[in-house]
C-alpha cells in the first residue's frame, strides 16, 4: 500500500474522488498536482494503491479506482473517451458475446452511459460492415423488431437469434 501523502496521496485522492463521480480521470487532468501527465503517471504506476486502474488509450491514460467503479463500466467511459463509435460499438458487443454470452442490443447505445443518436449508431454499424477488422460483428432481429448485434467469434447465429427473441419476446410473455 502506498503512503497516503504528499503528491501520490492527491493524484490518488483526485481519481478516487472523479470515479466516485462516475468519470474516468484522464492523465492530463492530473497535470496540476504533478509537473506533468508523464510525472503522474510514473508516480501512479511506481507506487499507487491497488485499487487504482490504468487504462491506456490512442492519445491519453485514463485512471480509475475500483473501490467507486466497476472495470466494465470504465471501459464504457474509456471508449467513449476515445470517440471512436464504431470500436465503441464492436468493442461492447464482443465483451457482451463473450462474457455474458449474449446479444447486445442496439437501442443499448441511445442510453447511458453511451448517450448516441440513432443517426451515429446507424452510420457506425453502416461502417463496420465494410471494414474487416469488424467482420464478426453480426446483426440479428427479434420478432418485434428490435435489432442486436453479436460477435460470431462468441455467439452462433442462432444462439444469438434465440435470445434476442427471449430478451424482446419471450420473457415478457412469462412473467
Amino acid at each position: 500500500m502506498a503512503e497516503e501523502t504528499g503528491p501520490l496521496a492527491a493524484l490518488m485522492e483526485k481519481i478516487r474522488a472523479d470515479s466516485a463521480e462516475i468519470r474516468l480521470t484522464p492523465a492530463s487532468c492530473l497535470v496540476p498536482l504533478a509537473p506533468d501527465a508523464e510525472s503522474a503517471a510514473a508516480a501512479i504506476e511506481a507506487g499507487a494503491d491497488a485499487d487504482i486502474k490504468m487504462m491506456r488509450g490512442s492519445a491519453e491514460r485514463y485512471y480509475f479506482s475500483d473501490r467507486s467503479m466497476t472495470e466494465a463500466y470504465a471501459k464504457h467511459l474509456y471508449r467513449l473517451a476515445e470517440r471512436d463509435p464504431v470500436r465503441l460499438i464492436a468493442d461492447t458487443t464482443r465483451d457482451e458475446s463473450k462474457t455474458y454470452p449474449r446479444p447486445t442490443p442496439v437501442a443499448a447505445f441511445l442510453e447511458s452511459p453511451f448517450s448516441m443518436t440513432q443517426p451515429e449508431i446507424d452510420a457506425a454499424i453502416a461502417a463496420m460492415a465494410s471494414i474487416q477488422e469488424y467482420a464478426d460483428i453480426r446483426t440479428t432481429s427479434a420478432s418485434n423488431g428490435a435489432l442486436y448485434l453479436y460477435s460470431a467469434t462468441h455467439l452462433g447465429a442462432a444462439h444469438a437469434d434465440g435470445l434476442a427473441e427471449w430478451i424482446e419476446v419471450g420473457q415478457k410473455e412469462n412473467p
